[in-house]
């Protein structure tokens, strides 16, 4: 599923055919992906021996590459509800705590 030209430059750690769903699934955010990843080149000097900041050179030309692409970043956020509903004999269910957790 990934090209040649990805697979020698990286190493890649799949779980249940993560490649194949994304590739069948978003195939033009997987291809976005393949040209994002076959462009971009590690530069010995400006990557890893420059100091970073907010942010590094490589993760914004990683980032402009998406952006050419019609990417942009997002936040994903993941929420868990409880409700205890208290069950009385002869009486309607009442809800006693509802807790908002993350």
């Amino acid at each position: 599923m990934l090209p040649q030209s990805v697979r020698a430059r990286y190493d890649f750690f799949e779980t249940r055919n993560a490649t194949r769903i994304l590739q069948a699934t978003n195939p033009v955010e997987f291809d976005d992906l393949i040209d994002v990843l076959e462009r971009f080149r590690v530069d010995e000097i400006r990557d890893i021996r420059m100091p970073g900041g907010n942010e590094s050179d490589t993760a914004w030309r990683i980032n402009s590459a998406f952006r050419a692409h019609g990417w942009r970043e997002g936040q994903y956020a993941v929420g868990i509800t409880s409700v205890l509903t208290l069950k009385e004999p002869g009486l309607p269910d009442t809800v006693a705590k509802t807790e908002n957790a993350s």
